[in-house]
C-alpha cells in the first residue's frame, strides 16, 4: 500500500485530494497546525476515520524533517500555504515563512531523509504576473507578496530536480474553486452572499475589480491532476488549468442565473451596477476599497502538456462551477440556520 502524506490537507484541495487517493486504496496521512481539530473538508466528506492527521508546521524546520524520516512517504503533495493575495499585502512574513521557506525546509528534509519521495509541489499561476503565457517555461514576473513567494517555491524545486536527480513535480495551479472554498476567498463570498440572497436576505453584494479575466477550473477534477503528474516515467513540471479565461464579472451573473436572477449592468468603471433585470433593484455595485494594491488583469493559460504527456484535461464550466456552489451553499445554509425557508 503506498503512503501519501498531504500538507495543508484542512484546504479545499487537500480534503478531496485525500478521498481521490483513499478511493485508490493510498494509505494518507494529512499535515496540519491543529491537528486535534478535524478540518471541515474532511468532515463533510466523510473520510474523517480514513486517514491520520498530524503536526505539520511549514514554519518549523525541525518538525518538517522530523515528519519526512518517520513516515517516508512514497507521495508528498504539498499544499500548504498561506493562500489568499489579498492577506499577502497585509502578512508578507508569514506568507514567506510560510510559502517559501517551508518549500525549502521540505525540499532539504526529502534530500536528506527519504530520497525516493515524489513530490507535488503546488505551484500557481500567479508566479507568471502580467507575462504572455507560453508554456511551462514561461519568464516568472510576480507582481504581489504571494507570487513573489510561490515563485521561490517553484524555482527552488527545479533547481533541487535538476542539481540532485529527485522526483520533484511543480503543479503550476490556476484558480479552481468549489464547494468546499474556504470563506475567505471571492468567489465563494459571492456563492454565499447569492445564497443568503435566495433565502430571504436582501443585501447589495459589494465587489472589488470586475474585470480582470480568470482561468477557473473545478477542485475534485484538478487533485485528480496532481496525482497523475507523479505517475510519469519523469518529472517534470505542469500548467493545470482549462485553457479559458473569463471576466470575473461572468462569475457574478452566474452566480445569480443560478438562482433565475438575469443581471443588467449599467454605468461604466467603477460606477458600473448590476441590477435586477425583472424589477430593476440593485443587487452588485464595486466598492473601489475593496481592489488589490497590484492585480493580473488576465490570465492566460495552456494546459496542453499535461493532456499530451497525461491525457488529463479539465472539463467543468465557469458556470458549471458557479451553479454547483450556490446550489450547496443553499444547502448548507439552510441546515445551519432555522429561520431559512
Amino acid at each position: 500500500m503506498k503512503l501519501a502524506l498531504i500538507s495543508g490537507i484542512s484546504g479545499q484541495d487537500g480534503s478531496y485530494l485525500a478521498k481521490y487517493l483513499l478511493d485508490l486504496g493510498y494509505r494518507v496521512i494529512g499535515g496540519t497546525k491543529v491537528k486535534d481539530i478535524i478540518p471541515d473538508g474532511i468532515k463533510k466528506l466523510g473520510i474523517s476515520n480514513k486517514i491520520e492527521i498530524i503536526d505539520l508546521d511549514f514554519t518549523n524546520e525541525n518538525n518538517i524533517f522530523s515528519v519526512i524520516e518517520k513516515y517516508k512517504p512514497d507521495e508528498f503533495y504539498n499544499l500548504a500555504a498561506q493562500s489568499s493575495v489579498g492577506k499577502s499585502f497585509l502578512s508578507p512574513l508569514e506568507t514567506s515563512r510560510i510559502n517559501a521557506f517551508g518549500v525549502a525546509y521540505l525540499l532539504e528534509a526529502i534530500r536528506l531523509k527519504s530520497k525516493n519521495t515524489k513530490l507535488f509541489q503546488a505551484s500557481s499561476s500567479e508566479i507568471f504576473g502580467n507575462e504572455i503565457l507560453i508554456s511551462e517555461n514561461s519568464h516568472c514576473i510576480p507582481n504581489n507578496p504571494y507570487s513573489t513567494s510561490k515563485t521561490f517555491g517553484h524555482l527552488l524545486t527545479q533547481n533541487y530536480r535538476d542539481i540532485f536527480g529527485l522526483y520533484l513535480v511543480s503543479g503550476i495551479l490556476y484558480n479552481h474553486d468549489s464547494e468546499l472554498r474556504g470563506e475567505n476567498f471571492f468567489t465563494k463570498s459571492v456563492s454565499r452572499h447569492v445564497a443568503n440572497y435566495f433565502l430571504g436576505k436582501k443585501e447589495v453584494l459589494r465587489v472589488g475589480n470586475i474585470y480582470v479575466k480568470r482561468d477557473i477550473g473545478y477542485a475534485p477534477e484538478y487533485v485528480k491532476a496532481m496525482h497523475i503528474t507523479l505517475q510519469g516515467e519523469k518529472a517534470e513540471d505542469f500548467i493545470i488549468s482549462t485553457g479559458k479565461s473569463e471576466l470575473i464579472k461572468n462569475f457574478i451573473n452566474y452566480c445569480f442565473n443560478a438562482i433565475s436572477i438575469q443581471l443588467e449592468w449599467k454605468g461604466e468603471g467603477i460606477n458600473e451596477k448590476g441590477f435586477r433585470s425583472q424589477s430593476g433593484e440593485l443587487l452588485v455595485e464595486i466598492s473601489p476599497e475593496k481592489f488589490r494594491p497590484t492585480d493580473t488583469p488576465i490570465q492566460e493559460s495552456n494546459p496542453s502538456k499535461i493532456f499530451n504527456v497525461h491525457g488529463w484535461k479539465a472539463t467543468k464550466s465557469l458556470s458549471d462551477i458557479a451553479k454547483i456552489m450556490v446550489e450547496y451553499d443553499i444547502s448548507e445554509l439552510k441546515k445551519t440556520t432555522p429561520n431559512h425557508p
